[in-house]
């Protein structure tokens, strides 16, 4: 049995695994018939009666529902995983790039923050808190409406 590593297309976490296949290759086939594993990169995803479906190779957050719901969430208390899902997800930033982490936390809520004296997770964790902060004022905001 032979073992393939597929290189990452980037350096960031969720990036798609792609290789280069002749279309003359024997593999190609052979691959492209794991519909489960394999793709043609780039291409629609089609569902058993051939219709575009939902990308069964996407990343679904278990994180989701805490995302929708932050002014729930405790920045001092979650954990690197969150963290990193929550770079990704809300920030879209990559949760190892200390200097977009920093320039973001510089343009969404004017703080200054050094990324050579920060960790990843601690710019994370700033932006987190400002964002916790601002659901929590607009959940407030909400209730007092409701009265």
């Amino acid at each position: 049995m032979t073992k393939f590593h597929f290189k990452p297309e980037s350096d960031d976490i969720d990036a798609p695994h792609v290789c280069d296949v002749p279309d003359t290759s024997p593999y190609l086939g052979m691959l492209l018939a794991v519909k489960e594993g394999f793709r043609v990169y780039g291409a629609e995803v089609e569902d058993e009666h051939g219709q575009p479906s939902a990308d069964p190779y996407a990343v679904v957050s278990p994180y989701a529902d805490q995302f929708d719901n932050l002014h729930t969430v405790n920045p001092d208390t979650v954990d690197g995983k969150f963290l990193a899902a929550f770079a990704r997800d809300v920030l879209q930033a990559p949760a190892n790039n200390k200097t977009r982490l920093a320039e973001l936390l510089k343009t969404e809520f004017d703080i200054d923050a050094n990324p050579t004296r920060e960790t990843a997770n601690s710019l994370i964790r700033m932006a987190l808190a400002e964002c916790v902060k601002q659901a929590k004022a607009e959940a407030e905001q909400l209730i007092n409406m409701q009265k």
